[in-house]
Formats: structure tokens, C-alpha cells, sequence
């Protein structure tokens, strides 16, 4: 019988904006006060550069503790957020030499490692040597995925399940499989979700899907693209979510692209979008 809260380690990687939004999201998935679920207590970590961000609340940096913190402790579990990508190689990102780190305590030091997006591929190119490639085009939305029978991580869940998809990058399921890694959920459209391995007693986790997003994440980081286009910021105009919004809400959202191509392209427009309709919606 458990007499203490499991301690979750949560490194918080994410920028300005979505810094406190990333901690509700993951709490929530980790069912924090939820009747039935047992007593989690996370314990917060954050770059020294992510909590002297001007951008981030000073009641939400308090709460955070430098990762060098971390490193002598023991928790239940590791979380750890990835961040929007800004390199070409996962190597060549700034988040790398402080991933690196907390890639080779963790495995000594906790039992279980989840690691997102961008997070869980620079493990794979730590761990394994397998490099991410650019997609063709960006993957957004809730698409299906076939859940793998007999995989821990799945039990009581149906044959198949919708998760929020939101990358720039993959690496192929076929080099996982061959790498010793179990796919827990995956499809054809997205590839592999969520696949775990085992590295001496830490059951990795890696998940390139956003099960922690809220129903608005994926229009919100639309709302963000289309203001980089309309900045000048991105050459091409992004695509909507696919799965997403109700056949009302992509004809809006088409209409107002086709005003845009069609006009003056200034940031000022950004403000004419239908965000809050759609939303509302959702």
C-alpha cells in the first residue's frame, strides 16, 4: 500500500507564451485531484535561460527550481516538455546539451521517463543514433490511432484512439522497431505516437503526439502561423488542423485565406480572424 504522493519531475521547456499553459496541460494528464488517481506532487524544474524569461509571470518562475536541482534527487518520474523547433538537426538545438544531461541521469535515477516531441527525439538520436527528418509539410490535428494490444501503457483502452498531432519532423517507426522500441500507438498518417524501451530500470517513453493538448492548442498555434505569414514570417500559409473544426468552421476559416491571399498582407488583419467564434465551437 503506498504511503507517500509519487514525486513527477516536470522540465518545462516550453517558450514565454506557452510556459504556464504547458504546466496545466501536463498536470491535467497527470490526473493531479483527480478522484481515483493516486497523490502525485511535481516538482518543477526550468532552464536558467526559461526562468529569467521577461516573458514568463513571476508567480508562475517561482514556482520552478533550476534543473541543476534535479540531478541529485530520485523521483517516481520524469517529464520533460519539448519545445517548437528552430534547427535543421535535432543536435543543433539549443535545448540539446541540457537534454543530453537529463537523458543520461534518468536512467539512474528514476523509473520511468516520458519525453516529449522534440524531447523524445533527441533521446532517440542520443540513445539510439537515429536522426529526425523533415516532413513534407507540417502535421497538425486529432488523428486515429491504432492502440497496440497487450502494451502496458494501453490496457483498457479500445482499438483505437484520436491524439492531437503538431510537428515539423519524424523519425520513421520501422528504425524504432528495429532499435528494441514497442509502438503503443501509431497509424499510417502519423506514424508512430507513443513507443517505449527499456533502458536498465527507466521505462522510456517516447511520444511525438500532444495527448496533453486542451481542445484549443491546435487553433491557437494556428492562429500563430497565420500570423507569421501575415508578418511575413513563414512564405507559406498554413494548412488547417485536419480532424479538428466542424465543416462550418473550415469554410470560415478558408474564407478568411482567401481574403488574405487575395488583399494587402499586413499583421493587422491577424486581428479579423474568427479565433474566438471558432473556438468557441470547438
Amino acid at each position: 500500500m503506498r504511503t507517500r504522493a509519487l514525486h513527477v519531475a516536470f522540465v518545462n521547456n516550453m517558450p514565454d507564451g506557452a510556459f504556464a499553459d504547458t504546466e496545466a496541460q501536463f498536470e491535467a494528464l497527470l490526473g493531479i485531484g483527480a478522484p481515483g488517481v493516486p497523490d502525485v506532487e511535481v516538482l518543477r524544474y526550468a532552464s536558467e535561460e526559461r526562468r529569467a524569461a521577461a516573458g514568463v509571470d513571476p508567480a508562475v518562475r517561482a514556482r520552478y527550481a533550476p534543473v541543476a536541482e534535479m540531478f541529485p534527487t530520485r523521483p517516481d518520474g520524469v517529464v520533460v516538455t519539448g519545445c517548437e523547433p528552430g534547427a535543421g538537426g535535432v543536435r543543433d538545438e539549443p535545448l540539446w546539451p541540457l537534454l543530453t544531461r537529463i537523458l543520461d541521469w534518468a536512467p539512474q535515477a528514476t523509473g520511468s521517463l516520458w519525453l516529449a516531441c522534440l524531447a523524445a527525439h533527441a533521446a532517440l538520436a542520443h540513445y539510439e543514433g537515429l536522426e529526425r527528418r523533415p516532413l513534407p509539410a507540417k502535421l497538425s490535428g486529432v488523428l486515429r490511432q491504432s492502440v497496440a494490444a497487450g502494451h502496458p501503457l494501453t490496457r483498457g483502452l479500445p482499438g483505437e484512439v484520436a491524439i492531437p498531432h503538431s510537428r515539423l519532423n519524424e523519425v520513421p517507426a520501422g528504425a524504432l522497431v528495429v532499435a528494441g522500441y514497442r509502438l503503443a500507438l501509431a497509424s499510417e498518417r502519423t506514424g508512430w505516437t507513443v513507443a517505449t524501451a527499456e533502458r536498465g530500470d527507466c521505462l522510456v517513453v517516447a511520444v511525438q503526439g500532444h495527448p496533453e493538448y486542451r481542445p484549443d492548442t491546435l487553433l491557437r498555434e494556428y492562429r500563430r502561423d497565420v500570423r507569421r505569414w501575415l508578418a511575413g514570417e513563414r512564405e507559406v500559409y498554413p494548412a488547417l488542423p485536419e480532424g479538428y473544426l466542424d465543416a462550418e468552421g473550415e469554410r470560415r476559416l478558408a474564407a478568411f485565406r482567401r481574403r488574405a491571399e487575395s488583399g494587402r498582407r499586413t499583421p493587422e488583419l491577424a486581428g479579423e480572424l474568427p479565433f474566438a467564434a471558432e473556438a468557441a465551437r470547438l
